[in-house]
């Protein structure tokens, strides 16, 4: 069976990278599950104008690609599910899952699935466990894009959960040395934390981290954050709190397996990007195989993604047949060299959910973290 992918990858000044991972990992799933197939790729730039994501979801129609997979913005969200509803090809969103009302905000459609990383669940998570564990006096420090994300509300909303308070915040916009060496310090003299939340990606990680932490501007506090701003660090002995559920090291067969064929292959490591678009492709090629026809079928597809479970780099994975959304993972929280495994309630899902629904839409248009 000759297969036709589309791959529409946006654009990131912060991670320069983003739309060769995602390509990567897309082909990369192909290649483990041994299906052959050919690759359309097109960039979305920012990800965030309707009109040229349609025009560029236009071009791989035309090409009668068999199945596309994205990481598209919110605004684009409702005219790209609906023109892949209504030309009956499958639609694989890639997300970070920070927008916390996102998925509800979308048309639902029998052909679209979505894998997501669930960051606000993770942001929630590791605002408890800061609260309980690390500090009740929490000072945020973020980068001017992720502040447009539902991190901190998430973050927040956790942390006063646990009887924690969010007591000063710093907005990073021109990452120069004085933003944290001047901004950040006396913001820190002055509120006196006794925690540091922290939201930065990319290079933006690595000047919060030489700009702050390895000048002593963080006075040694205790820093939470994701694995994006964790990276930075490179294991130095500090004390630092993170929260992801992927890491590069992780010693399940899956992510082994995934780590060992991307490396072997492009003599380099992977990354949060690459990890989650391979996992979508290992999904969707290891359905395809199940198809009986000799050419490919939508909706025969689509049946059998939702009854496909494989092992990647998560661990076991598969679609959720109601919600067309990967099960969540447990969550693991990295604090000072110890694991920690943490994981939502149902209950507290809906109570987060409920909570969040009463909120103004806000934030980026752009799918995290392409700016």
């Amino acid at each position: 069976m000759d297969i036709k992918v589309g791959i529409l990858v946006p654009r990131s000044y912060t991670v320069p990278l983003i739309t060769q991972q995602i390509a990567r990992g897309i082909k990369l799933g192909f290649e483990v599950e041994e299906v052959s197939a050919q690759f359309f790729i097109e960039d979305i730039g920012k990800a965030v104008d309707p009109d040229l994501v349609m025009a560029k979801t236009n071009n791989l129609l035309l090409n009668e690609v068999d199945l596309i997979f994205a990481m598209p913005g919110t605004k684009v969200d409702i005219p790209l599910v609906n023109l892949c509803d209504a030309s009956k090809k499958p639609l694989i969103i890639i997300e970070a899952g920070a927008a916390i009302t996102r998925n509800d905000e979308m048309p639902f459609s029998p052909y679209v699935f979505t894998n997501s990383y669930n960051m606000w669940h993770n942001c929630i998570l590791l605002g408890q466990y800061t609260g309980k564990f690390i500090g009740e006096k929490v000072l945020s420090t973020g980068a001017f894009f992720e502040a447009g994300y539902s991190f901190l509300p998430a973050f927040e909303y956790g942390l006063h959960k646990a009887g924690g308070i969010i007591v000063g915040s710093h907005l990073c916009k021109d990452f120069k040395p004085e933003d944290f060496t001047v901004q950040l310090a006396d913001i820190i003299e002055s509120v006196q934390p006794n925690v540091l939340v922290a939201f930065y990606n990319g290079k933006d990680a690595d000047d919060f981290y030489n700009y702050a932490v390895k000048t002593g501007v963080t006075k040694n506090l205790p820093v939470v954050t994701t694995s994006l701003t964790a990276a930075a660090f490179g294991g130095e002995k500090y004390p630092l709190t993170s929260i992801w559920i992927w890491d590069g090291a992780n010693t399940n067969a899956g992510n082994k397996k995934f780590v060992n064929a991307y490396t072997a292959k492009h003599r380099a490591m992977p990354d949060e990007y690459s990890a989650i678009s391979y996992e979508s492709a290992l999904a969707s090629a290891a359905a395809i195989k199940k198809v009986k026809e000799n050419y490919f079928d939508a909706d025969e597809f689509c049946r059998l993604l939702k009854e496909t479970t494989v092992y990647g780099p998560r661990g076991e994975f598969s679609f959720n047949p109601e919600t067309m959304r990967n099960y969540a993972f447990g969550t693991a929280i990295i604090s000072n060299g110890q694991t920690v495994n943490v994981q939502f309630t149902s209950e507290d899902i809906e109570a987060a959910k409920q909570h969040f629904s009463q909120w103004p839409h806000s934030g980026w248009y752009n799918p995290y973290p392409c700016a």
